[in-house]
C-alpha cells in the first residue's frame, strides 16, 4: 500500500509539472511582442512607416524582456536564444536609427532584417 501511495504521488507531481510547463508555453513575453510587431511591421510593409517610428522604444522594451525571459521548454534552445538577442540588438538599432533621422529606405531594411531574426525564433523540432 505504501508503494502505491508513493507511485500515486509521483504521478500527481509529474502531472503537475507538464500542466506548469504547459501554462509556460503561451510566453506572455513573445505575445507582447507580437503584438507590438503587428502594429508596426505590417504597416511598413506596405510603407507606411508612422506606427513604428512611434513604437520604435515600445519595440525595444519588448524584445528586450523577451530577451530576459525565461523561454518556455518548447522553445528553449541555444539558436533561440541567440536569434532572440540578436533581434534585439537589431530593435535596437531602428529605435537608434529613427531617433537620429535615418531615411525611411534604411529604417525599411533593418525592419527586414529585424523580420528574419525574429523568425527564427521557432520552437524544437
Amino acid at each position: 500500500m505504501k508503494k502505491i501511495s508513493i507511485l500515486f504521488f509521483a504521478l500527481v507531481l509529474i502531472a503537475g509539472s507538464t500542466f506548469a510547463q504547459a501554462k509556460k508555453s503561451s510566453w506572455t513575453e513573445m505575445n507582447e511582442l507580437n503584438q507590438i510587431m503587428t502594429s508596426t511591421f505590417t504597416p511598413a510593409a506596405e510603407g507606411n512607416l508612422a506606427p513604428i517610428k512611434a513604437k520604435a522604444q515600445q519595440l525595444y522594451l519588448a524584445s528586450k524582456n523577451l530577451v530576459s525571459s525565461e523561454m518556455p521548454v518548447a522553445f528553449d534552445t541555444k539558436e533561440n536564444k541567440v536569434a532572440a538577442q540578436k533581434f534585439m540588438v537589431k530593435c535596437n538599432d531602428i529605435w537608434n536609427a529613427i531617433a537620429t533621422k535615418n531615411s525611411d529606405k534604411n529604417i525599411t531594411m533593418m525592419i527586414d532584417e529585424a523580420q528574419a531574426l525574429y523568425n527564427k525564433i521557432t520552437p524544437k523540432k
